[in-house]
């Protein structure tokens, strides 16, 4: 992500815009993306009164529940750039509640205050991630409002590490699904009683 302050900026900027839209966008890691045709999408700026962007929401959900929460300062440098400072990951459970885990990206400090928005942020999560078996959501919360950035499979562009709770998602993962399985197959058996 990337911000324009000054004019100056912008021929920067639009050099650099041409690069991306030159170039393949990690097809080794992110294949999914390599027979989309890159496209440039320009957004009016959230920002506080100080200029500063809004805070980044990563949800992880496993058949649209919550399985943990990245809550994500941003951080933005000199040049325009955000997203740098990726050592201040909070995470958090859907009650707001810090959990314990072994990640390395994980911010010792204290997590920021519980969002007023945080039922709303949940109960986007459900809707937009309940037909996917594993996908990431990211929102933005800006002036009371809740502001969709994408959907995701690919978390930290695929080249993350695993922590605990990843391994904690995967477990609840296979709960699911197997409990999905099993309604099945009772619907296809009561469906089968029935023709008899």
């Amino acid at each position: 992500m990337h911000f324009l302050r000054t004019p100056g900026q912008k021929a920067g900027l639009v050099e650099k815009a041409r690069n991306w839209l030159a170039s393949p966008y990690n097809t080794r890691l992110e294949w999914v993306y390599r027979d989309i045709k890159p496209v440039l999408l320009v957004e009016k700026m959230l920002a506080d009164a100080d200029g500063a962007p809004p805070a980044d929401l990563k949800i992880h959900c496993v058949y649209g529940e919550p399985a943990f929460m990245m809550a994500i300062p941003q951080v933005e440098n000199a040049d325009g750039t955000a997203f740098s400072n990726m050592k201040t990951y909070f995470y958090l459970d859907a009650d707001w509640k810090a959990l314990e885990t072994d990640s390395a990206y994980c911010s010792p400090l204290t997590p920021p205050e519980k969002p007023p928005e945080l039922d709303q942020v949940l109960y986007l999560c459900r809707e937009l991630t309940r037909d996917f078996d594993y996908i990431r959501l990211d929102l933005y919360i800006h002036k009371g409002q809740v502001y969709f950035g994408e959907l995701t499979n690919f978390t930290d562009a695929a080249k993350r590490p695993p922590h605990n709770l990843d391994r904690k998602a995967f477990q609840k993962y296979l709960q699911l699904r197997d409990e999905r399985i099993a309604q099945a197959r009772a619907r296809y058996r009561a469906a089968g009683a029935k023709g008899k």
